[in-house]
């Protein structure tokens, strides 16, 4: 447990190997909590366990319910794995606490004082674990936590379908199909407002649940950048000039409206997913999400890659040659095509 850089409280533990120099992470059983008191039971025949008791388990981050106040979790450390086990007490058990001090003896062990997980207030109590390493396996064991929920894990999911999944593949069809009929345009927004709605769910859940100024960090300040950006574009599409007709000038308000919405919108895109990766390293994700997210990212490059040398007409064609691709008719503005009539009647005219 503890305050780390990523998930607060975490819900790691670790076993230093004094022979190998070596620290090993143990499988996970309790909540993850801060301020917590170990100590070590008694030993029978050279059978060592270990108690974890008490911390603050809830914060803002936080989502699961906090053990109850009967409940302590065992290590065994030559096994190194960790058990929930079931006290029982002759009266009332102690209150809930954080920072106790705990002490073995020959029969037990003892804790005293700390602070109240509910009031605040500081305890001055003594009370007294009665038991052994062997009476702690024959209690009555409890379940282990199985799955470390908090709301910076839920921001990450949020974050990576709404930028990383919806608005990456939205901007995608805008970028690359625009030229093909109308279907591209209802996908565009359908991916784009979808993307918003989650980004800006993750966006909360990313301000509410961190504990400390987050737009301090460059993570959390290209953050809000990000937001701003992607939020302005649907404004940014109420306020859309409309398309010219066959033939006709594109008007000047419509090509700095496209300049504008276009490059903001790939912009956004491009410090969203740079900005998901300092996230990856922020939360001290497990080795296999940061593999799975930068395999996505790199594909997620190469397609765009593709598709852009794609637009470049030598390329096209000598790709089309390659593989069983359809000729693409390159779409012309209306400025070409009126530049190419004027052209038409010109040259009727000289033949004339």
């Amino acid at each position: 447990g503890g305050e780390t850089g990523g998930p607060c409280p975490s819900g790691d533990s670790w076993i230093f190997r004094n022979s190998e120099q070596e620290w090993t992470r143990l499988p996970d059983c309790a909540s993850p909590r801060t301020y917590s008191s170990m100590a070590l039971l008694p030993e029978v025949n050279g059978q060592k366990r270990i108690v974890l008791y008490g911390g603050i388990e809830k914060n803002r981050q936080v989502i699961q319910a906090e053990s109850p106040a009967d409940t302590v979790v065992v290590l065994d450390p030559d096994s190194m794995t960790w058990t929930t086990r079931i006290t029982t007490a002759s009266g009332s058990f102690p209150a809930k606490r954080a920072s106790a001090a705990m002490a073995p003896s020959s029969s037990g062990l003892y804790l005293f004082g700390g602070i109240n997980t509910e009031t605040n207030a500081l305890q001055n109590d003594i009370w007294f674990l009665a038991g052994n390493s062997t009476s702690a396996d024959q209690a009555a064991a409890g379940e282990c936590v199985p799955i470390f929920t908090n709301f910076l894990l839920v921001h990450g999911l949020l974050m990576f379908f709404g930028w990383g999944v919806f608005l990456v593949w939205g901007t995608f069809i805008a970028r690359y199909f625009s030229s093909s009929g109308t279907t591209w345009f209802l996908l565009h927004r359908i991916f784009q407002v979808s993307g918003l709605v989650l980004s800006f769910l993750g966006f909360v859940l990313g301000i509410v649940s961190v504990q400390f100024d987050h737009f301090k960090f460059a993570h959390g300040a290209i953050g809000i950048i990000v937001m701003l950006l992607g939020i302005s574009q649907p404004f940014n599409a109420l306020a859309r000039p409309h398309r010219p007709s066959e033939g006709e000038k594109t008007p000047l308000k419509r090509r700095i409206w496209e300049l504008f919405h276009h490059n903001i919108g790939r912009v956004a895109v491009a410090l969203a997913l740079i900005n998901i990766s300092l996230g990856v390293f922020l939360a001290l994700a497990h080795m296999a999400v940061w593999a799975l997210w930068f395999v996505y990212l790199i594909v997620v490059i190469l397609v765009f890659v593709f598709f852009e040398l794609l637009k470049i007409p030598v390329v096209h064609e000598k790709m089309a040659a390659i593989l069983p691709m359809k000729t693409k008719e390159y779409p012309v503005s209306n400025e070409q095509k009126m530049e190419n009539v004027a052209k038409a009647d010109e040259s009727q005219q000289g033949e004339k």
